[in-house]
């Protein structure tokens, strides 16, 4: 059950992080490098698209 609501949370998340890619982009600058790496390669994904 827990996975099912995380794998929903993450399609909710689509949107909001394609709307605020930019934003993400700046955030990644504070955040840990782990996590700023993934954001970094989430808002490529959208750029790209």
């Amino acid at each position: 059950m827990m996975v099912v609501s995380l794998i929903l949370l993450c399609f909710l998340m689509i949107p909001y992080l394609i709307l605020c890619s930019r934003c993400l982009h700046i955030l990644g600058l504070f955040l840990p490098l782990p996590l700023a790496h993934s954001i970094k390669a989430v808002s490529f994904l959208v750029e790209v698209d």
